[in-house]
């Protein structure tokens, strides 16, 4: 009977744990940019788990504390049995263990959420953004060095600016490559140099990245 209301008390303590796993079309890629109203929806979505899984994991920490209080007040009383309250303590730290892996195993899934939700309001401000604001942003961005930043900036400015055609959408084509090179990513490089001399014959981007181009082949 003891083991029984054992048993029980520790699945009260415990209670009905909640679990998340984001579906895959929940991810965001960054390839495309998505309409305002759609990031905004998918922004409010992952913002609404994370509250849920910040919530269980307010919970967790008070049944542990709960647990560890208890454990603390059998270490303290001296009862009949010894043997009764040394498997009482054991059933109540193991309890401590478990909620313990659950709660790491929230803080992965908050972290992984978190990264999430950052791309989502990368995207959000993306999608906002006109594309001349977008193609300065990339611009200072190189000129700074800060390749990867430069390579994203760009290619949002190409995927959301109507004039694919312009000077502006060569330079920012051939910067991706230069981006690409300067981080060691010399095949996606070439990619980018190739699409500017076969599309912008006459562009002032086309006879750099034509040099480019010959450099690439001289030192293989």
């Amino acid at each position: 009977m003891k083991s029984f209301f054992l048993a029980l008390t520790i699945l009260v303590l415990i209670g009905c744990q909640t679990t998340f796993k984001p579906r895959k079309d929940q991810v965001v890629t960054g390839k495309n940019i998505p309409t305002i109203s759609v990031v905004r929806t998918e922004n409010a979505d992952l913002k609404v788990k994370l509250m849920n899984l910040e919530e269980d994991l307010r919970i967790k920490d008070g049944k542990i504390e709960e647990l560890e209080v208890y454990i603390s007040s059998l270490k303290k009383n001296n009862k009949e049995s010894q043997k009764d309250d040394d498997e009482v303590l054991k059933a109540y730290k193991d309890s401590v263990e478990s909620l313990l892996l659950e709660k790491k195993q929230l803080l992965q899934k908050v972290s992984l959420l978190q990264e999430a939700n950052k791309n989502t309001e990368s995207k959000l401000k993306s999608a906002i953004t006109p594309a001349d604001e977008l193609l300065k942003q990339g611009d200072e961005k190189f000129a700074e060095k800060k390749w990867t930043e430069a390579v994203s900036l760009y290619q949002s400015y190409r995927e959301k600016t109507q004039n694919k055609k312009s000077k502006d959408y060569a330079m920012a084509t051939y910067k991706i490559g230069v981006s690409f090179q300067e981080l060691g990513l010399t095949s996606e490089a070439k990619t980018f140099y190739i699409s500017v001399t076969k599309n912008f014959e006459g562009a002032e981007a086309y006879k750099y990245a034509k040099y480019r181009l010959t450099q690439l082949e001289s030192n293989k």
